[in-house]
């Protein structure tokens, strides 16, 4: 995660170029004007491409099983697109029992859905690991009336791992590490 700091500077030329458009973030900016120095340093953690290429396959394989849940179409072509193997095999699992029970996923109009990325580790080649906390407000309901069976609102802490394959990362795996109820990340 990046960290961001405002650079807060007195007043001075109004020509003058802010001191941070003109150094990289991670140096020391100094500013004088004749009444004042504001001296700021700024971090930034690198950004690693393939940590956000993951990233973005993790969001993308949940997304896309939430909007097939929502139909529900196990087969939905997208599942695939962005998940594989045992994961890709549990959401058509989960999905086909929604639509044998007439059930259906949708959201709240507010809702406090969210990944947030804790954690993330280059297995091996071709395989990497996530950790994350999830908050789920997905509201189960009966596809004919909408009347709604599950509104359980859970926090989870999961653990992924995506496999690198021709078409780019998809989700092999997920496990719940820990699921408390309500928002606590």
């Amino acid at each position: 995660m990046a960290l961001m700091a405002v650079l807060v500077s007195g007043a001075g030329c109004a020509e003058e170029e802010a001191p941070a458009a003109r150094r990289p973030l991670g140096d020391v900016v100094s500013t004088t004007t004749a009444a004042e120095t504001t001296t700021t340093t700024t971090t930034t953690a690198p950004v690693d491409p393939v940590r956000v290429e993951v990233e973005a396959a993790y969001r993308n394989a949940v997304r896309v099983a939430e909007e097939a849940a929502m139909i529900p179409d196990p087969d939905a072509p997208e599942l695939a697109q962005w998940n594989t193997g045992p994961m890709l095999e549990e959401w058509r699992r989960r999905i086909e029992e929604l639509r044998a029970n007439g059930q259906r996923v949708t959201f709240p109009a507010d809702t406090v859905r969210s990944i947030a990325f804790r954690d993330f580790e280059l297995l091996s080649e071709g395989f990497a690991a996530v950790e994350v906390c999830e908050v789920d407000d997905a509201l189960v309901v009966e596809s004919g009336t909408g009347a709604v069976v599950n509104d359980r609102v859970s926090t989870s802490r999961n653990r992924g791992v995506l496999a690198l394959g021709p078409e780019g990362w998809r989700l092999e795996q997920r496990e719940t590490l820990e699921r408390v109820d309500g928002v606590t990340c």
